[in-house]
């Protein structure tokens, strides 16, 4: 027999997939174990007994509840509880003893779990594929409130442009009615049939002709002039200058001895006429629509008529845009001209009205509010901007396939009164569908994947959160399509440096190009950088590296730049425990403090977590049970930002309970090793006296708990009526339910022997374990127990004491393959940071 010494100096390796176990040259494999269950892997070496989970209170909805967080700050945060119909949030903080607030909300039960979120300060968007809410966190003499209110989307977004000319859009006022005129058109054919009554037409699509100049007319002959439609009352010349005045009626201006003839000012040709009546093909009585020729201002109700099947019942709320369909209309701004108040002129694709008359600059208007004068000049004009040749109107209602209500929400030029086919559909609405996913990133916000448009991305305004106005200028809104060999919809929006994209298909990041800080309209880049597949799980952003679960839901993979390979590039984060995640993967958070943990909850209800250090080269894997399903998790800052800390929801005999995990024994800090937590769904007290009774466990009714009582480990009781009565009183007390930690080594590679060393049977002689902070415990060998620590010379009475210290145990058991396993359920603190065991082999 050969005695050989072993270590195992490094535990940073996690629990390893029993495919792995032999496979020693793996530097991770050498530092893993065979079972690391209820033992966190700490970041700076060694495993440690997790803590145990408070009891917050029951869950609002006993059915179902989604749990996420509402983080105005790391001293400021709030366990947000969705459930059918409802929200209820409470102080992360206090949650034990601030009242929470119930919020109506439209989602079901059915839809929580696929709710994603963005935060800006006191307003979360909440993104589900329906209109996009706001969970706003209101102030009001220091008494803090929540309010679920619909984001108010501006200006956008749209589907692309129409470019049919026959599919057109006429939007008329209200208050727009003129009043019945007779028309006697001229025409060289006729134009009125009877099928036309209750139409409504453009002025131009009664057969008037352009003026031309010196023409001869007859009475009742009608000619039109830019926008402006004219009847001839008196027949003669046309003369030698079109009419321009837009009332009443006035002679043509002609040569000496000409016969002028009159104009009478009836419309304006962009303007629309409901054919009322029809007496032949040339003649119709008609209401004229909207003759004062002016724009329509926000504010007012207006009606949308299409020449096709164009709105739908889910249309309601969706904003459509509408341009002048002839831009020509509108004369160019000019420089070193005389103009009139009340003239209206085009520069750059915005339109003004002069409001004060004078000569032009050399300094085009190029304002897009108000007013503002060309120069400092005493005659200087003034400009007053109108719009910029387009305007928004909001769907309030649908009469049917081809008429709609609606009100006007960004001024609507006039001429779109007679019918335009430059428009564009929002793309957002009951029929296109809303975003299911979005982020904040480069200080807008992003939305993504409609039904209609799964594949699409749109970007806010900058730092304008609900302006998605298109644009050419830096700051403004713009819509990007994710195309590639195949179109895939887009799953979730990660933000970081660079804003990563999962989709159902390959990983996407987005970033501004080489020169630019933030993303503007022109310097967006997309591309292509893994080719994973994401699951509809939003992703997380840790030191630069985006972690998302894959598509198949049974791995955790992160996507970051490979600067050597000059390409991103995927890592498959639980390729050392692919058995962990092989239940399939529910949730995930991540921890920052005091370890830095993925938190993964599984389709079994249990969890299993990540120690992620990648610059250390640390992934290691361990899993945890809380002895009853959870059903979801949530990570929040608490204590004023010093520690994250895991929500739960767990079903325990059949109650949903929320649950959060306490705090880790810091002995260094002086925390109360009486208080030290390390039972589940508990509750503590601490009193000012002793005490035997305690009450408020009734969501424990009927099991089996253990208590820690002034430090010292109590025997099993039932808890009756919601209460316990202890065997002895306390005054520091935690009760809960007791649980077990394990940590089993893997087949210990005793180095050099031989090859076949690993099958050879062992006994392990002599053994040796580094212990921190530690009580209670067994060893196990080849399913024989050992007591590590006794109570020695200390009182019965007495609290034990924490042990730091390399502790010797004998070892229990026989030959074997040559493992060991620690074992507790004890109510005290446990950390292993390293285990020297002698072999006889």
């Amino acid at each position: 027999m050969t005695r050989i010494p072993a270590a195992k100096r490094s535990l940073a390796g996690g629990e390893i997939d029993p495919d792995l176990w032999y496979s020693s040259d793996l530097v991770p494999v050498r530092g893993g174990a065979a079972t690391c269950h209820n033992f966190i892997v700490r970041a700076k070496g060694g495993v440690e007994r997790r803590p145990g989970t408070q009891f917050v209170a029951k869950a609002a909805d006993n059915d179902k509840v989604r749990l996420a967080g509402f983080v105005r700050s790391a001293r400021e945060a709030y366990l947000a509880e969705y459930s059918d119909g409802n929200v209820r949030l409470r102080d992360a903080n206090a949650p034990f003893l601030a009242s929470p607030q119930d919020v109506e909300t439209p989602y079901s039960a059915e839809t929580i779990d696929a709710l994603q979120f963005a935060q800006s300060n006191d307003v979360q968007w909440v993104f589900s594929g329906q209109p996009i809410k706001e969970l706003r966190r209101v102030e009001d003499s220091g008494a803090v409130t929540f309010r679920l209110v619909n984001s108010e989307i501006e200006n956008g977004p749209f589907l692309d442009p129409n470019f049919d000319e026959t599919r057109s859009i006429t939007v008329l006022s209200a208050d727009s009615v003129a009043g019945s005129v007779t028309a006697n058109l001229s025409a060289d054919s006729g134009v009125f049939t009877r099928a036309q009554v209750g139409s409504i037409l453009g002025a131009s699509a009664a057969g008037a002709k352009l003026w031309e100049a010196n023409e001869q007319l007859d009475v009742g002959d009608f000619r039109r002039w830019g926008v402006n439609l004219y009847e001839i009352t008196v027949e003669g010349s046309a003369g030698r200058e079109a009419p321009v005045h837009t009332s009443g009626t006035q002679p043509a201006t002609v040569f000496a001895g000409v016969q002028a003839a009159s104009f009478r000012f009836v419309s304006r040709v962009d303007r629309r006429v409901r054919v009322d009546s029809v007496t032949d093909a040339r003649n119709a009585t008609v209401t004229i629509y909207n003759a004062s020729a002016t724009d329509y201002e926000e504010g007012v109700p207006v009606t949308m008529s299409a020449t096709f099947t164009a709105f739908e019942a889910g249309h309601v709320g969706s904003v459509w845009r509408l341009e002048e369909r002839d831009f020509s209309e509108t004369p160019k701004w000019e420089n070193r001209v005389n103009v009139s108040t009340d003239d209206v002129v085009r520069y750059n694709g915005r339109v003004y009205i002069c409001t004060r008359a004078g000569e032009t600059s050399d300094n085009p208007p190029g304002h897009d509010r108000g007013a503002q004068l060309d120069s400092t000049e005493t005659n200087a004009v003034e400009w007053t901007y109108l719009h910029s040749g387009y305007g928004l109107v909001r769907i309030t209602a649908v009469t049917d396939a081809q008429t709609a209500e609606g009100i006007v929400v960004s001024r609507l030029p006039g001429s779109v009164a007679g019918g335009t086919w430059r428009w564009q559909e929002g793309a957002w609405s009951g029929v296109r569908g809303y975003p299911a996913c979005g982020t904040l990133y480069s200080s807008a916000l992003w939305a993504a994947n409609t039904a209609s448009e799964p594949f699409k991305l749109w970007k806010s305004a900058v730092e304008g959160f609900n302006d998605f106005e298109p644009g050419t200028d830096d700051d403004s809104a713009l819509t990007r399509g994710l195309f590639d060999q195949r179109t895939e919809a887009i799953q979730w929006l990660a933000s970081g440096t660079f804003m990563g994209i999962g989709t159902e298909g390959p990983e996407w990041v987005a970033r501004p190009d080489e020169n630019g800080d933030i993303v503007r309209v022109n310097n967006l880049i997309t591309q292509v950088a893994t080719d994973e597949g994401s699951a509809p799980i939003r992703g997380e952003v840790v030191a630069g590296v985006t972690v998302f679960v894959d598509a198949s839901r049974t791995k955790l993979v992160s996507m970051q730049f490979d600067f050597r390979r000059e390409a991103w590039a995927p890592r498959d984060l639980s390729i050392l425990a692919g058995h962990i995640l092989g239940q399939g993967v529910k949730a995930f958070a991540y921890q920052r403090t005091p370890w830095p943990l993925f938190w993964v909850l599984l389709e079994d209800g249990t969890l299993g977590a990540l120690t992620y250090l990648p610059d250390q080269d640390v992934l290691a894997w361990h899993r945890h049970d809380v002895g009853d399903p959870v059903e979801s998790i949530c990570v929040l800052p608490v204590d004023d930002g010093q520690r994250d800390t895991l929500f739960l929801a767990v079903r325990r005999g059949g109650e949903l309970l929320i649950e959060r995990m306490a705090d880790r024994y810091r002995g260094e800090r002086g925390q109360d090793r009486a208080l030290a937590t390390y039972l589940d769904a508990c509750r503590r007290y601490d009193l000012a006296e002793p005490a035997s009774t305690f009450t408020g466990l009734d969501h424990l009714e009927g099991r089996t708990v253990r208590a820690l009582v002034d430090g010292k480990a109590h025997p099993e009781m039932t808890v009756e009526g919601g209460a316990v009565t202890l065997r002895f009183p306390g005054r520091k007390v935690v009760i809960g339910l007791p649980y077990e930690s394990r940590y089993k080594t893997l087949p210990f590679d005793l180095g050099g022997l031989d090859d076949f060393q690993a099958s050879r049977r062992k006994r392990i002689t002599d053994l040796a374990i580094a212990f921190r902070n530690t009580c209670g415990g067994v060893v196990r060998i080849n399913g024989r127990d050992q007591r590590v620590f006794t109570l020695g010379s200390a009182p019965l009475d007495a609290a034990p004491e924490l042990v730091s210290d390399l502790v010797n145990i004998t070892p229990p058991g026989s030959h074997d393959a040559g493992q060991l396993e620690y074992l507790t359920a004890d109510p005290w603190p446990a950390t292993i940071t390293a285990i020297f065991p002698q072999f006889e082999v």
